[in-house]
């Protein structure tokens, strides 16, 4: 079986349109990578949702395609602490947090995470 196509992924603005590979940090169209899912040709049944639907339901895949990783890690993270008995540790609930930011800034820019970042976490500055 193959691999899907390396992360991140983003939509084309204004479309539904899905490109995967693409370099976080170059929001032009060469940061795109390559196209991996183009809805408008995906269906052609009764009931072909609408271009906003499309749009969203685009937006909704690669957001959780983009936190699957994050979300697997802190998953894995809060387990190992369950069976390791740390749970009531401090250090362990602020890691905790830590790890849900982590996963947080997966599917959200750093700028619109809240208040709680990772310098005042637990009292550290």
């Amino acid at each position: 079986m193959a691999e899907h196509t390396k992360l991140p992924w983003r939509v084309e603005q204004d479309t539904d349109l899905i490109w995967g590979a693409c370099n976080p940090d170059d929001f032009t169209s060469y940061g795109m990578g390559y196209s991996i899912v183009v809805g408008t040709s995906a269906s052609y049944t009764r009931g072909k949702p609408s271009m906003d639907e499309r749009m969203a339901n685009a937006a909704f895949i690669v957001k959780a395609c983009n936190a699957h990783e994050a979300l697997v890690q802190f998953a894995q993270f809060i387990r190992d602490g369950y069976e390791r008995g740390d749970i009531s540790h401090v250090e362990y609930r602020v890691q905790a947090c830590r790890a849900a930011l982590d996963v947080l800034e997966s599917v959200e820019p750093a700028a619109s995470v809240p208040s709680a970042d990772r310098a005042t976490v637990g009292g550290e500055k």
